[in-house]
């Protein structure tokens, strides 16, 4: 998936914040880290417990799993920048 398609449907300045998992599962993205690593992990279960073979399963687990986390942290990087460029701005 592609990183502008990733971000297609994100918004900033206090609207809500979604992920999007290669199955097109929105994720909605909150504020607390505990919380949203375990609607990482759900999610990502979903898709493994579809799979018939065990190892099969975990490797999609934990592709599914490192592609949300990898949108995850871009999204704080440019919630970061973002605010950054605001303080400059002012």
């Amino acid at each position: 998936m592609q990183k502008k398609e990733m971000f297609s449907n994100l918004s900033f300045g206090g609207k809500l914040q979604t992920i999007r998992c290669e199955c097109g599962q929105k994720i909605l993205v909150i504020p607390d880290v505990k919380e949203m690593g375990h609607a990482i992990e759900s999610h990502a279960e979903k898709h493994r417990e579809k799979e018939r073979i065990p190892d099969k399963g975990n490797s999609t687990f934990e592709r599914i799993q490192d592609s949300l986390i990898e949108q995850l942290l871009d999204l704080a990087s440019l919630e970061g920048e973002r605010e950054k460029s605001n303080l400059i701005l002012r």
